[in-house]
């Protein structure tokens, strides 16, 4: 009998080693899966940044090409000044140095469709987007040569819609500056 107590004694302190290093195992392998863990969520958080990042530059990009560029192209165009000086005209104020209105219109010269920013109208700032409407209203909807001879407003209008998308145009830029760097 004094064997097999002897026998069950190594049992029973190979069993408390091999419990006590289970479970240091298992200690240690807790502390690995937190590291892990840790890291991995550090690491999507960077992904997630970059990715904002990326969709915001894309946005300022699609704003920027969609609808402030073409409509500020459209306000410097040769088609404005025509619209622009056929205002004045029509109020009497002709300057003795401006062109006539056959002297503007230059078949070489690029036009320039208001009707190609209509889709784009949502990507205005709140800022532009009762300026832009109204301007669309009395450039699309109306003759425009009427409509410019029959409001002292227009001309004003168009100047202050152009000011507002230089001025965000500016702003723009800089949001994208700030973001590639």
């Amino acid at each position: 009998m004094g064997v097999y107590m002897q026998n069950i004694t190594l049992i029973t302190n190979n069993s408390e080693s091999i419990n006590a290093i289970a479970a240091l195992i298992s200690a240690i392998a807790t502390v690995v899966l937190v590291v892990v863990t840790i890291h991995y969520a550090i690491v999507t958080s960077k992904i997630l940044k970059q990715s904002r990042t990326e969709k915001t530059i894309a946005f300022i990009e699609k704003r920027l090409e969609k609808l402030y560029y073409p409509l500020l192209d459209y306000l410097k165009s040769e088609e404005m000044a025509m619209y622009c000086s056929y205002y004045d005209w029509s109020l009497g104020n002709i300057p003795e140095d401006e062109p006539s209105i056959s002297d503007l219109s230059n078949p070489n010269t690029k036009r320039y469709d208001i009707n190609a920013i209509i889709p784009y109208q949502y990507l205005a700032s709140e800022n532009l987007i009762v300026p832009l409407k109204d301007f669309l209203f009395e450039v699309r909807d109306n003759n425009p040569y009427e409509t410019f001879a029959s409001s002292p407003k227009f001309k004003p209008n168009v100047n202050n819609l152009q000011q507002i998308i230089e001025k965000e145009i500016d702003i723009l830029r800089d949001k994208l500056n700030n973001l590639a760097s």
